[in-house]
């Protein structure tokens, strides 16, 4: 799927900039992501150049876990779009941050220029842990729009909740995977091979 098929920058209820994505369930992230794992991000690097993107920050994951795809490598590497150079800003409201250090769950989707977080902040999780020790996520959605196809937009539109456990997002990502599959075993690194690209698993 491509981005621009997705995402179209625009301007929320009182004038705040927002992207608006397809507001998607975590099956139907699955599904429309080309990669989908589990990592911590090893480096954050802003002000980078990169192919269709003037400023961007290129984010690299070590991977503990592929619940989809195929890795060529223990790390991934990927840019995101935005930064600040020479005085020159590019910001896409709703594009996902990362920081060094943090555990998160990642959906990707392959464009021309590489892999990018699909529905933007849609496509990213981070992982935190509670008062009892268990891992929860949580997604971040400040600077989106989500609409449902064939609804008028709407900021509160969503098909699940933004935070659950870890091991609740697993379900639905395995429960995603059955339905793409048609009865793969869910959860199998080799399930479904995407090869890489440039951008993409290092």
């Amino acid at each position: 799927m491509a981005v621009c098929a997705a995402i179209v920058i625009g301007v929320a209820p009182g004038r705040v900039l927002a992207t608006t994505v397809i507001n998607r369930s975590v099956q139907e992230m699955t599904a429309v992501s080309g990669l989908v794992l589990s990592g911590v991000v090893l480096s954050v690097e802003p002000n980078q150049t990169a192919p269709g993107y003037p400023l961007a920050t290129r984010v690299t994951i070590a991977v503990d876990r592929v619940f989809k795809g195929f890795r060529s490598g223990p790390t991934i590497r990927f840019m995101i779009p935005g930064g600040v150079r020479d005085g020159k800003m590019l910001m896409i409201p709703g594009m996902p941050s990362f920081v060094e250090g943090e555990e998160v769950v990642v959906f990707l989707e392959r464009t021309p220029h590489g892999w990018i977080p699909s529905g933007l902040k849609n496509g990213k999780y981070a992982v935190h842990y509670d008062q009892d020790g268990r891992r929860v996520v949580w997604r971040d959605s400040q600077g989106l729009n989500r609409v449902v196809p064939g609804v008028s937009v709407t900021r509160s539109a969503e098909a699940e909740s933004d935070a659950m456990t870890f091991d609740d997002l697993v379900d639905l990502i395995e429960e995603g995977l059955e339905a793409e599959q048609g009865g793969v075993e869910p959860g199998d690194d080799a399930a479904v091979k995407v090869p890489a690209v440039d951008g993409g698993a290092r």
